[in-house]
């Protein structure tokens, strides 16, 4: 059974690429999430911080891998699922992934350098381009 859950976070590293024995691109990368807030002392810290172990399959995978790295702010959507697994001691053990379906950068907290100077590629006058 799988959640759809959304992210909204930082990326750990950057994406790492690889492809499964039929060629499919396969992108694996840890997406951190934290609620920001005041602690009693009037300092803004990380609350309730998660890191959320992630795939993406397909086309998706690539471009998560040639235009995303580590650091930067993400938001996206995914499913969540549990997987089992052996360790190398023997013991079993069991995680949560998200298999990501959209993932893109969160412009929230981009810096434009060319901020204020963008002019519209084409002007309409007076009547609207629809």
């Amino acid at each position: 059974m799988s959640t759809t859950v959304p992210l909204k976070g930082r990326l750990t590293a950057d994406p790492q690429l690889r492809f499964t024995a039929g060629g499919t691109p396969v992108s694996s990368f840890t997406v951190v999430m934290s609620r920001r807030g005041k602690n009693p002392a009037g300092e803004w810290e990380d609350k309730n911080t998660s890191f959320y172990d992630c795939n993406a399959f397909g086309p998706i995978a690539e471009n998560i891998c040639n235009h995303l790295q580590k650091g930067m702010a993400v938001v996206g959507l995914g499913e969540m699922h549990q997987e089992s697994y052996t360790a190398k001691d023997g013991e079993k053990k069991t995680v949560w992934r998200v298999n990501v379906d959209a993932l893109g950068e969160d412009l929230r907290w981009k810096k434009d350098e060319h901020q204020g100077s963008r002019q519209p590629a084409t002007s309409y006058e007076d009547e609207p381009p629809f």
